[in-house]
């Protein structure tokens, strides 16, 4: 496949994307702090980062379970470079309006936490950074606790 219908695939997913996230953001109710995402934390506590267990950790007592994770989608899921490049592209095109709706899933963590970070600057489109567990997508921690 070449570059340029590669990089009309990737346009045009983005302004795919861009769209989908325009109607998804009018139908969420706005009382939630990480809308559009449907996240909610019990009695609207602040959380840290810190207060989730790293992954590696659960592996000391579960380690087929962690074996199984560290490979997989969930573990890749906020570093992959392509979600990584469609997410910026979406960012830049709305404004914003991605950070919640893509991080919801692919950094759980980061969103309950409010520890994503856009830098446009990074890479071809601009890149998202998390810290610590943040950024090791959908972990051990997220099924059990949110």
């Amino acid at each position: 496949m070449s570059i340029r219908l590669m990089a009309r695939i990737t346009i045009f997913m983005a302004v795919l994307f861009s769209v989908n996230v325009a109607f998804a953001d009018s139908e969420i109710k706005a009382d939630n702090e990480f809308s559009p995402s449907y996240i909610s934390i019990k009695g609207h506590q602040e959380v840290k980062v810190e207060d989730w267990s790293n992954p590696e950790v659960c592996g000391q007592c579960h380690k087929r379970q962690y074996d199984g994770w560290k490979s997989s989608m969930h573990a890749n899921a906020f570093k992959d470079p392509v979600f990584q490049a469609l997410w910026a592209l979406g960012e830049k095109a709305t404004k914003g309006k991605t950070k919640n709706h893509c991080a919801g899933c692919h950094s759980p963590i980061g969103t309950a936490t409010k520890s994503i970070t856009f830098d446009p600057d990074k890479g071809l489109h601009g890149g998202f950074e998390a810290p610590g567990v943040a950024a090791k997508g959908v972990s051990c921690d997220v099924c059990q606790t949110l």
